[in-house]
């Protein structure tokens, strides 16, 4: 089964306008179309403005605060743009189990079990 989930990655650098309407109807229009189980509203600077007051109101939305990731392996990471592909990257393909386990631990309250036979 797949999960009914929208991932949205925003405010990877301090914001210095509000939340545009467009960037509202993005999200809001996702929500009316797939009729998400939750929508996760990433950001590491958070939004700001009516619009965004807006987004907040959103019933299956999630806010979720993030680090800007600074380095992929020892290589340093620029551009704003590839800093957030890396973050859509690892939150739809964790690379490893352990960031995968406390991936679902802390999005979706899954428990951990560690069965022994």
């Amino acid at each position: 089964m797949i999960n009914n989930i929208c991932h949205f990655v925003f405010g990877m650098k301090k914001q210095s306008d509000d939340f545009l309407f467009s960037y509202y109807i993005a999200v809001y229009s996702a929500y009316l179309i797939n009729n998400p189980d939750t929508i996760y509203f990433y950001y590491h600077h958070e939004p700001y403005g009516i619009w965004y007051d807006k987004l907040k109101l959103i019933p299956t939305i999630k806010l979720v605060k993030i680090d800007i990731p600074t380095h992929i392996g020892c290589k340093e990471i620029k551009k704003t743009a590839h800093k957030a592909d890396w973050v859509r990257m690892n939150i739809l393909y964790p690379l490893e189990p352990e960031s995968i386990l406390k991936y679902l631990v802390k999005y979706y309250s899954i428990k951990y079990f560690n069965t022994i036979n």
